[in-house]
């Protein structure tokens, strides 16, 4: 019986992330989440076709805090203090790597950041929207794991299919279309 609460207690965390908000910018849709721990958000970022957001310039940066932060856009503005990110460095402390794969070409950690917590195994990173130290807001910072926090989700669209791809597509379909049409079939 024990086994079996284990593994309802597990089918269940999942589905308990819900999505609160959506928004497209910049050829992406982005989903701020209801909280988990970064493993589990992840793996239902994985589940819609996505990953933990990678941020990959101070305009993307920018747009996360335009949108969530305080005074944001969204109807869900200051809704979280701090939002897990897909930065990490478990693998091996001091070198970030994106849970998407993207290239660490981009830091926004807050100044004095990353610390891994005075040597206490903080390695995962959030995204602070709203702090008492203002110089802090917008900026990263360097976490465990052992609290839920709300997430943003990064699901990349069309314009992450190559361009010769999605051209090929369109001519492959332009012509089974006049092909079927000329042999009679609809």
């Amino acid at each position: 019986m024990f086994t079996a609460l284990l593994l309802l207690g597990s089918a269940c965390t999942q589905a308990e992330i819900v999505i609160l908000d959506s928004v497209y910018w910049n050829g992406n849709e982005y989903l701020l989440t209801s909280k988990g721990t970064v493993e589990e958000l992840q793996e239902y970022a994985e589940s819609l076709g996505g990953n933990l957001i990678s941020i990959n310039s101070q305009a993307e940066n920018d747009f996360v805090y335009d949108t969530w932060g305080e005074g944001g856009t969204s109807d869900y503005a200051g809704y979280y203090n701090t939002i897990t990110i897909g930065l990490t460095d478990v693998d091996e402390e001091g070198v970030f790597v994106w849970l998407s794969g993207d290239p660490f070409t981009f830091d926004g950690f807050a100044e004095g950041e990353p610390t891994d917590g005075s040597g206490n195994g903080e390695d995962y990173v959030t995204y602070i929207l709203n702090n008492e130290n203002e110089e802090k807001i917008g900026a990263w910072n360097d976490v465990n794991d052992t609290y839920s926090r709300g997430s943003i989700i990064e699901i990349g669209t069309m314009n992450d299919v190559p361009l010769p791809f999605m051209f090929t597509s369109i001519l492959m379909v332009s012509f089974f279309k006049k092909r079927n049409i000329r042999q009679g079939v609809k």
